[in-house]
């Protein structure tokens, strides 16, 4: 079957089998680009073996060990952003084009419950620039300051090390962001808590969670860019180990 999407340096591709089914799903960093039905036979049954077919010297790829079936990543919406900001890779990276406010862009679904994550990769920032990253509601693309008004329902944590909400900045002093960082954002519902991480360890955290959230990010420079990680999922808490019983000699 031809007419499918290219491959090119970079992009990760993942297949997804279901034995039961004899199905077998393609995917193009992290987006479904191809489907396959008939996977059965006598050497099915003996098992499958994933392989690469290499067509010409010194290509390369790398298995990812950490592989996850994909969920369904967010993409940027490509009506729901400023005119300014470019949507490349499948929807998965947005570029800034202008130095001028602070074009918005967010993802085409929202949150409304459960326990979620999100995450970016900062392709390219100044230092000491700003970008902020976090959730608000359905109409903040249309937002053009650079701390956007309460109506928006902006929760963020920014590059320059601060926490936004409902329009003001709450906290100071966090991690500041360079390019090249993860910035990712845990939402649950039920307890209403938003957990901000930078590179997958949590950098700082706020209450008061509540309606249909989109993440979002926000610019200030042209040329800005980050990647949404079509395969981010929840980094569960580390169980601590237990003080009970601890040997005199273990310090914790």
């Amino acid at each position: 079957m031809g007419g499918r999407e290219d491959i090119m340096t970079g992009d990760t591709v993942g297949m997804m089998v279901d034995m039961d089914a004899g199905t077998l799903m393609f995917y193009k960093n992290g987006y479904p680009i191809g489907y396959y039905v008939g996977v059965e036979g006598g050497g099915v049954t003996r098992g499958v073996r994933m392989c690469v077919t290499f067509g010409y010297t010194n290509y390369s790829v790398t298995i990812r060990p950490t592989a996850k079936l994909p969920d369904g990543s967010p993409r940027w919406d490509m009506v729901c952003k400023s005119k300014d900001i470019r949507l490349t890779r499948d929807h998965l990276t947005c570029t800034n084009t202008t130095y001028l406010n602070a074009p918005t862009v967010r993802v085409t679904s929202g949150f409304t419950e459960g326990r979620v994550f999100f995450e970016v990769s900062i392709n390219y920032i100044k230092l000491g620039g700003y970008i902020a990253v976090g959730l608000g509601g359905h109409d903040i693309h249309e937002n053009t300051a650079v701390y956007p008004p309460e109506h928006y329902q902006y929760i963020a944590y920014t590059t320059q090390g601060e926490l936004l909400m409902n329009g003001e900045i709450v906290a100071t002093g966090l991690p500041r962001c360079v390019t090249g960082d993860d910035v990712g954002i845990q939402a649950d519902y039920e307890s209403g808590l938003v957990v901000f991480y930078k590179n997958r360890h949590p950098v700082g955290e706020l209450t008061g969670l509540e309606g249909e959230l989109y993440p979002a990010v926000i610019f200030t420079n042209e040329n800005y860019s980050v990647t949404i990680h079509a395969n981010a999922k929840s980094r569960l808490e580390v169980p601590p180990f237990m003080r009970d019983n601890l040997n005199e000699s273990v310090s914790l």
